[in-house]
C-alpha cells in the first residue's frame, strides 16, 4: 500500500507604510564550494518596484511568466483587485492589472495554472478558464466548466490550443469519468478528445495531467500525458503514463504503474531526441516515446519527503538532464543511461521552477529558512552565485513561489519577492 501524504503551509502577512525602497545591489561574497570569479558585480539589480503600487503589502505571488515584453504574476491571498499584473519588462512600469469581472474566483490563490498564447494570457481557475489580452489585460472570453462538472486545477498550452480537464459531478463528490478537452486560444470552441473512466481502471478516480504535444517520426500528432489515479477505498495512488495520437484519435501505447510510489510531479513531460523524461515522486523514467519502451529508471537515494521530486520540474541542457529533489541536492543525469554525471548537495530545497542560461542552472530555493535564487555550472554543477533578496530588511521577505523567468536575448532574470517584482542583469560572459 502506498499512502500519500499533503503538506499545507499557512504564511501570515505584515504591513509597512514605506513607499519605495532603494534599489540595492546583491552582495558579491564567495560561498562555499563556489568558484569566486564567477560572483562579481555583473549580476546587478536594474530596477524593482513594489507589487502594489504606491504601497508595501506584504502577499505571495505565483505563475511569474515572460512574454512579449511583459512579465506578470498572480498575486496571492489579497483579494480580487489586480490578482494578475504585468510590468513593462524594460522600464519596471506597471502595464494593467487585472480583476475578474464574473467574481467567480475567490482570489489570486485560485487560479492554479497559467498559461500563454500568441499574445494572450490564459488563467485557470479549476472550473473557470479565462483569456486575458497580454497588450492591456482585459477579458477575451471565458469559459465555466461547471454545467458540464467540476474543473481541474490546471491546464496546459501549446501550439495555441489550451487542454483542460473535467469530471462529471456527483452528489459524494464522486466521479466516474474524466474528460480531456482542448480548445483554440483565439475562440472558446471546445472539443472533447478522450475519456477516461473509473470503472475500466479497477476503481481508480482517474486524473489527466502533464499534457504535452509530441510530434511523432510518422508526422502524427501525439498528445503524452499522465493519469494520476486515486483509489481512496484501499489508500493507493497509480500512475499511468499514455500516448494518445490525436491524428488517428486512438492509443498509440500505455504504461501501467509507471512510478513505483504510486505518486508523480505534475510538471509538464520534457521531450528531446524521441524521448520522453517523466517525473514519478522518486524516480526519473526515460522513455522511447514513438513506442513507450522503458529505456531506463532513476531512483532517488531515498524515498521519504526530502527526496521528494514533485515541487519542480527538469530541464535538458547540454546533454544533461538536470534533476532537482525537495531536499538541497542537485543532480546532472547523462540522458543515454540515467547514470549520474555530478551532484551537488548544498544548494537550496523545496525550489521553484529550473531554468536555464549561458551554462548555468537556475532557480529559487530556501537555504536557512530563507528564499534564495541560486546558480549553478551546468558542466562542473558547482554552485556559483546565491542572492538573497535585497529588501531582506523587510519582515518575512524572501523570494519564494514566483520562481524565475530569463530573457534570453537581454541576459535578464524577473522575479518577485514577497514586496517587489525586480529584473536582475545576468553575466552574458
Amino acid at each position: 500500500m502506498r499512502i500519500i501524504s499533503i503538506l499545507i503551509v499557512i504564511y501570515f502577512s505584515a504591513c509597512h507604510s514605506d513607499d519605495f525602497l532603494p534599489i540595492v545591489e546583491p552582495p558579491q561574497a564567495c560561498l562555499v564550494d563556489c568558484d569566486s570569479s564567477e560572483v562579481d558585480n555583473q549580476y546587478q539589480v536594474l530596477w524593482q518596484t513594489s507589487i502594489v503600487p504606491g504601497e508595501l503589502n506584504w502577499g505571495l505571488t505565483r505563475h511569474g511568466t515572460l512574454h512579449n515584453g511583459h512579465y506578470s504574476l498572480v498575486r496571492m491571498f489579497r483579494g480580487t483587485e489586480n490578482m494578475v499584473q504585468a510590468w513593462d519588462i524594460e522600464s519596471g512600469t506597471k502595464v494593467w492589472g487585472w480583476d475578474d469581472p464574473t467574481a467567480s474566483l475567490l482570489d489570486g490563490s485560485s487560479i492554479a495554472a497559467l498559461g500563454v498564447g500568441d499574445n494572450q494570457i490564459v488563467l485557470g481557475g479549476w472550473s473557470d478558464v479565462i483569456i486575458l489580452s497580454n497588450e492591456d489585460g482585459n477579458t477575451l472570453w471565458q469559459t465555466d466548466v461547471r454545467p458540464a462538472g467540476d474543473g481541474n486545477p490546471r491546464l496546459w498550452v501549446e501550439n495555441e490550443f489550451i487542454f483542460h480537464t473535467h469530471q462529471e459531478s456527483t452528489s459524494n463528490n464522486d466521479y466516474e469519468n474524466e474528460h480531456l478537452v482542448v480548445s483554440s486560444v483565439q475562440t472558446p470552441a471546445w472539443d472533447t478528445l478522450l475519456i477516461i473512466s473509473k470503472t475500466a481502471n479497477n476503481g481508480y478516480l482517474p486524473s489527466i495531467e502533464s499534457t504535452k504535444l509530441w510530434r511523432h517520426p510518422n508526422r502524427d500528432q501525439i498528445i503524452l500525458f499522465q493519469n494520476r489515479q486515486w483509489n481512496f477505498s484501499i489508500g493507493d495512488g497509480k500512475i499511468d503514463l499514455y500516448a494518445y495520437n490525436w491524428s488517428a484519435d486512438s492509443i498509440l501505447w500505455r504504461i501501467d504503474d509507471v512510478a513505483p510510489s504510486g505518486n508523480s510531479s505534475v510538471s509538464t513531460i520534457l521531450t528531446e531526441g524521441g524521448r520522453l523524461f517523466f517525473l514519478g515522486a522518486h524516480t526519473v523514467s526515460c522513455i522511447n516515446a514513438a513506442n513507450g519502451d522503458l529505456i531506463w529508471q532513476w531512483q532517488t537515494p531515498g524515498t521519504n519527503g526530502e527526496h521528494f521530486l514533485d515541487r519542480d520540474n527538469i530541464v535538458y541542457v547540454e546533454n544533461k538532464i538536470i534533476v532537482k529533489p525537495s531536499n538541497d541536492n542537485l543532480y546532472a543525469l547523462n540522458p543515454d543511461n540515467g547514470q549520474v554525471i555530478w551532484k551537488n548537495e548544498e544548494g537550496g530545497s523545496s525550489p521553484t521552477g529550473l531554468t536555464h542560461y549561458n551554462g548555468k542552472v537556475y532557480y529559487t530555493g530556501i537555504d536557512w529558512g530563507q528564499g534564495k535564487i541560486f546558480a549553478h555550472d551546468i558542466t562542473t554543477g558547482l554552485k556559483v552565485w546565491e542572492f538573497t533578496t535585497p529588501n531582506d530588511e523587510l519582515s518575512d521577505n524572501y523570494f519564494s513561489s514566483a520562481g524565475i523567468q530569463i530573457d534570453p536575448t537581454s541576459g535578464r532574470l524577473y522575479t518577485a519577492d514577497n514586496y517587489y517584482v525586480m529584473c536582475i542583469q545576468l553575466p552574458k560572459d
